[in-house]
Formats: C-alpha cells, structure tokens, sequence
C-alpha cells in the first residue's frame, strides 16, 4: 500500500508530520478506520518525550483524549448549554490559560457540567473537576463521563483508602492542569455556600502561585436541586470573579471565611443585575 504525507498540528502548534495509508477504496477505508487515531496519540505522546515534557496520566486517564471523547464532551456540554444555559458572567478580565483553582458553591450534580460548558472551549482540555469517586466510579456511564469525557480527578471523601484525598489534587495541580474545587464537600439546597472546608486552604498554602477564582453558580439549586432526576428547564448564569491569593501569614480560619464571602459577593452582584 502506498504511503503519503499528512500534516497534523499537534498540541504544541507546530506542523507534526504523520505518516499513513493512502486508502483507494471503501474496504481499504473501513479496514483502517483505527488507524489515524492511534498514530495521533503515539505521535503527540512521543512529540511530548522530546520536548521535555511528559506526557500528563493519572491512574484513570492519559493524555492526549481520544477524539471520540472530545466530541462527547462538547456534545454533553451542548446538552447543558441548551437546557440550563449556563451562560458566564465575567466579573473580571477574560479568561486565560493561566493555571488557576476554580471553586465555586455546589448544589446539584450538573454543577461542574456547567463550569466546563461555561469556559471557553481552547480552555477545557486544561481543566479538570475533582469528583467523588463513590459516586462518579459507582455506574458505568458515570465512569464513562467521569474518567473518558471530563478526565476528573476522583477523590475518597470517605477514606476508604489509605493516603490523603487530597493527593489526586496536588498530582494534578503539580503536573499544571487547572481545578475545579466543590469546597463545601458537599451539595447544599440553599443559594448560598456553606462553610468551607479546609481542603481550599491546604491547596492555596502549597501552590500559591495558582490562581484561586471564585464561582457562583446562579439558579442550579433550583434547576436540578438535590434528590432531582430531571433538570427543570430555567436560566443558570455562571459568574466568575477576579483571581484571589493567600495573603501572607493568614490563618485557615480567615481565609476560609474571605474565600466564602468572594463567592457570596458574586451572588450579591447577579441580584443586583
């Protein structure tokens, strides 16, 4: 079978050269349908080892995602988009690809669908929800979602294993992708947060080069409130403030209490438009 040159523009945006099949009819078509996305992945791994720059895993999921799970995320997101809207307010200047640590108050299961449906989609790749793994690891089309379409980083709340639950998080963070942190530890039913946790602390004291962005999620609580199966087809706005930092020599309990007060400012200003 004769062989020509493609051009692929891998994930550092130079022009890859890839080498594949020249295919001269149907048969030869779908006999190779697998072919270009396997050389893809090897090729962008490989282009990764030469650059110095390893290749991102974590035990449920490697990188680069396959293209079948990219367009089912953006079909997912859609999904969300056309039902709950999830429109972003941006409280600040627009988004970059600067590491930052989302997090936001937490009243429904689609929450994080609507953070992602929300960024802009050169940003999603880069980001990654934190998830509870008795949940999200507890069916097969959650753990589809989960691992495949959003490459979460699952987390034992109920330390079941050995280990900090935060570890997943601090790999994640080390290896420079962006989070997306619940920081109550679980769903609320009001439109405020609860009190948070200190997980947001630990992680602001050992990276505090990354930005902490506070979200709120407006209406969720009533789109698809805790104990629901079907959303219920309202308006939901994802406001986005400017980026936080710990200031220096500041205590957990003070933080906690400034970091929960960013988030309750953005529900402040949502009822005052």
């Amino acid at each position: 079978m004769s062989e020509k040159r493609r051009y692929y523009r891998g994930p550092f945006r130079t022009r890859q050269t890839l080498r594949m099949p020249k295919l001269n009819n149907w048969a030869a078509l779908s006999q190779h349908r697998r072919y270009l996305p396997n050389l893809v992945t090897a090729h962008c791994k490989r282009t990764a080892n030469v650059k110095g720059i390893a290749a991102r895993q974590s035990p449920s999921h490697s990188y680069p995602m396959k293209l079948m799970h990219i367009w089912q995320r953006d079909l997912l997101l859609a999904l969300v988009r056309l039902i709950a809207g999830a429109y972003p307010v941006w409280h600040c200047a627009a988004p970059t690809a600067t590491q930052k640590l989302y997090f936001s108050n937490h009243t429904s299961h689609i929450d994080t669908l609507a953070i992602l449906a929300a960024l802009p989609r050169e940003l999603r790749d880069a980001v990654r929800p934190v998830a509870a793994r008795d949940y999200w690891d507890s069916g097969r089309i959650k753990r589809h979602i989960a691992r495949n379409l959003l490459n979460a980083v699952l987390i034992d709340r109920r330390r079941e294993t050995e280990g900090d639950p935060l570890d997943p998080v601090r790999d994640a963070l080390a290896h420079g992708h962006s989070i997306i942190i619940f920081p109550e530890g679980t769903r609320g039913a009001d439109a405020l947060p609860q009190a948070f946790r200190s997980g947001l602390f630990h992680l602001a004291s050992e990276f505090p080069k990354v930005a902490l962005t506070p979200v709120y999620l407006e209406n969720l609580q009533r789109i698809m409130p805790k104990g629901a199966i079907w959303p219920i087809p309202l308006i939901c706005k994802v406001h986005v403030g400017a980026a936080e930092t710990l200031r220096d020599g500041e205590e957990k309990a003070p933080f906690l209490v400034r970091m929960r007060d960013t988030v309750i400012a953005l529900f402040q200003s949502a009822h005052r438009n």
